[in-house]
């Protein structure tokens, strides 16, 4: 054990010594020479330690170069042979000092065994145009293939690590790379240009493929790496390798690509460099636009499959998942299957060459009344308790989230509470002003659109526009007839009705098809519900509706309420609960497991049942005790007249959602419910605290959307907090704690709700324990421990 935690801090101390001493060599400008700790694979024994001198001037001071082998060694290694690795002209020095009694050749002779046998001069045969190695004694060592192929690998390797190019991701965070691949590390090879060296060093190995070769154009994918290019290329034409100063320029890695701003137009006369590469997928792209792949040279790249890379200069790849030397692989992920967007890491777009960023501190939102501004507020409460408010219903081809029965507006109430049939009693005589205020005298037809209750309203319209126009024909046209129409009346009018505007493209389409069928006529637009996102999106669709040849306004819309909730979104929570639930079916069966009864019943409800009409009921599941979730007295959202009002669960749900809603916009007093890459907050744990009640819990942990409940990105203290919550109500469960419970379970297991892995685990083990759970509890928790 001694031994082997010497060897990581000799290993780590190396390579911060190769980093801290090569760049403070240099002062600003770059040293003469470089010399570097690296270890290469010794046959599966121990690491060979080598001591690798790059030379790259031939300007060295030998006083300087003898401060830093000191300094150097001063680190108490023993090497097992000595690399000096240079153009010829820069290593006459080194062969004088190993073939004279040099200060130099003492210091060496005490840290490496038989120094003789074991230095390796490494240089570029001008004449062949590749690399050779010979001993000290200028004849070519009988390794020297061995030798130069490992060197350039494992010097290059180091040089890469040291210099951090191997960036991980911070907390919370992914990389997006420009290939829109999604990655917990990105491999930046500009980072390894902060050695001052750096690019002299990778410019040594790049010259066979520039040497005495045409080349009129070096390009690298990103101008991080343009100081390699033109090192490369003065370095060829100041030692004769080349005639004439290739152009350096970048393509601007896969953006550039698809801007098509790139043409290889002289495949055979340019150098491609990819700065790394972890699939060698630039690498046929840049041969999809014709370049030759001859010419094209990847200088780091980390994947199995090496012959991906084409020409690598350096393999950052382990030799074998259990070696010391190299990275793992990095594992990619599409878009839509990503396993940190699923635990809510956030996505950071790479592009450019400045990637650092600091992680921004979390802010935690406490959910208040006073958020909801006051009309919405007391909109909501009028329609609660009549049935109004559903969730979950499919229509034509959409699954929405929130759907609002507009016929119990205009039906008998099913309420004794004042206000609300206050405001039933005058939205009955303000429609019927609405209708007859937008049919005018030339009125042809009356279209209705596909929302339900849409056709029963406009058969009312109907009927009040023909007790007042005796000539009126009696034409009521659905939005898809009206698109089979051949009849073209010009100037003509006609009045849509629609229950509910909650998407404008179906009424785009009417729009759109009316201006064709009466040319210079007029559209009135009526609903007794209009509800956008915001009152900047109300506009813009009222203003795409009514916009014709004369401008805004040349048509007209008329609505009654105007709701303010969150744009739809298919994918909402019962949607991925069904996906959920169906993947711990599945992977019960394979594992052998008895599925719970509940769960079956669940999934056949959610599949069949809820969607067709929509819900006001068993939105959540219920308590532990199998009792449906409602809501008690003084309740703050919604006025419960001491628990004797009837409100559904849907009721709770959307004001909830409304509220959550308003955060998003910006409520006075509260920081904006975002999660940017430099403005982020979440819903605080206290609101579960503050909230106690398990239906307004449930409704919190449905309406919640992207990271809104994501603190495996905050704090570890926030996801405690979370954490102690559950597991508190698991313990308390006989106590009647834990009402919400399943849906806590649901929304990690969907992934709504995220927690660090310990506290994860935490959880699951806590429901695991506690016997008085039912199965489809503990099915959950099985599944959280087996797919964390």
């Amino acid at each position: 054990l001694a031994a082997a935690i010497l060897n990581i801090n000799e290993r780590i101390s190396a390579r911060k010594w190769n980093r801290d001493f090569n760049n403070a060599s240099a002062g600003g400008i770059v040293s003469p020479f470089s010399i570097r700790i690296v270890e290469y694979p010794n046959a599966g024994q121990r690491p060979q330690k080598i001591l690798a001198i790059y030379l790259l001037r031939p300007e060295i001071s030998e006083n300087a170069f003898d401060g830093a082998i000191s300094q150097a060694l001063s680190t108490g290694n023993q090497f097992d042979a000595i690399h000096f690795i240079g153009f010829e002209d820069c290593i006459k020095q080194a062969r004088h000092w190993l073939n004279s009694e040099s200060s130099i050749r003492g210091r060496l002779e005490l840290v490496v065994v038989n120094l003789r046998n074991n230095t390796r001069i490494i240089s570029f045969d001008e004449a062949t145009g590749k690399h050779t190695a010979t001993c000290d004694n200028g004849v070519t060592a009988p390794d020297w293939q061995r030798i130069t192929d490992t060197n350039r690998r494992y010097s290059l390797q180091e040089l890469f690590i040291a210099n951090n190019g191997h960036m991980a991701a911070p907390k919370g965070f992914h990389y997006v790379k420009p290939s829109k691949k999604h990655v917990s590390t990105f491999l930046r090879a500009a980072n390894v240009l902060e050695d001052s060296s750096a690019a002299h060093i990778i410019a040594f190995w790049i010259m066979p493929h520039v040497w005495k070769k045409n080349i009129e154009h070096i390009v690298v994918d990103t101008s991080g790496i343009s100081d390699i290019a033109l090192t490369v290329a003065y370095e060829a034409i100041y030692r004769g390798g080349i005639s004439k100063l290739p152009i350096v320029y970048s393509h601007q890695s896969y953006d550039g690509l698809k801007l098509k701003q790139f043409k290889i137009n002289r495949p055979d006369e340019t150098l491609l460099l990819i700065s790394a590469s972890t699939s060698g997928g630039l690498k046929d792209e840049l041969i999809g636009l014709g370049a030759n792949e001859e010419k094209i040279v990847t200088l780091f790249y980390l994947g199995e499959n090496h012959q991906k890379g084409g020409h690598i200069l350096c393999d950052l790849t382990k030799d074998f998942p259990d070696g010391k030397l190299g990275l793992d692989t990095i594992e990619h992920f599409e878009a839509a299957d990503c396993l940190y967007c699923k635990r809510k890491s956030y996505p950071v777009s790479l592009g450019g060459d400045q990637f650092a960023f600091e992680p921004p501190k979390v802010e935690e939102i406490h959910v208040v009344l006073s958020d909801l501004p006051g009309n919405q507020q007391h909109l909501f409460n009028q329609l609660a308790g009549i049935d109004f408010f559903k969730v979950y219903r499919n229509l034509n081809g959409r699954s929405l989230e929130i759907y609002f029965d507009v016929r119990t507006l205009f039906s008998k109430p099913n309420t004794e509470y004042r206000p609300t049939l206050n405001l039933l009693d005058h939205l009955s005589k303000r429609w019927k002003g609405m209708v007859l205020r937008g049919a005018p005298i030339n009125l042809k037809r009356i279209i209705y659109a596909s929302y339900p209750f849409s056709e029963e309203l406009a058969e009312s319209a109907n009927s009040l526009v023909l007790d007042h126009q005796k000539e009126f024909n009696d034409l009521l046209l659905s939005s898809q007839e009206l698109r089979s129409l051949s009849t073209i009346s010009p100037e003509a009018a006609a009045l849509v009705v629609v229950s509910c505007i909650d998407d404008c493209h179906e009424l785009m389409a009417i729009n759109r098809d009316m201006r064709s069928r009466q040319p210079q006529g007029n559209t009135s637009y009526i609903t007794p519900i209009f509800r956008a996102c915001s009152g900047h999106e109300r506009l813009r669709i009222k203003t795409n509706l009514t916009f014709g040849e004369n401008g805004v306004n040349t048509f007209s819309l008329h609505s009654m309420i105007d709701l303010d909730l969150p744009e739809e979104n298919n994918n909402h929570s019962w949607r991925s609960e069904l996906k959920a639930l169906r993947k711990i079916v599945d992977w019960a069966d394979l594992e052998g497991k008895d599925i719970p009864d509940e769960i079956t019943k669940r999934i056949i409800f959610l599949e069949k049942d809820a969607p067709t009409n929509g819900i006001s009921e068993q939105l959540f599941w219920p308590d532990c005790s199998n009792k449906p979730l409602k809501i008690r007295s003084d309740f703050t959202l919604l006025i419960t007249e001491g628990g004797t009002r009837e409100l559904s669960q849907a009721d709770i749900f959307v004001v909830v959602a409304a509220v959550i809603h308003s955060l998003r916009q910006g409520a006075p007093g509260q920081p904006k419910l975002s999660y940017k890459q430099y403005e982020r907050a979440v819903l605080s744990p206290d609101n579960f605290e503050r909230f106690t009640d398990g239906i307004i819990q449930a409704a919190i942990l449905r309406a919640a959307r992207g990271y809104e409940l994501a603190y495996a990105n905050c704090d570890e203290q926030v996801s405690q907090r979370m954490k102690n919550l559950i597991t508190s109500d698991i313990e308390n469960i006989q106590n009647g704690d834990g009402e919400a419970l399943m849906e806590f379970l649901l929304a990690i297991v969907s992934g709504r709700l995220t927690l660090h892995r310990k506290h994860l685990d935490e959880v699951s083990t806590a429901v695991q324990k506690q016997k008085a759970l039912a199965p489809h509890h503990h099915i959950l928790a099985d599944y959280l421990i087996a797919n964390p």
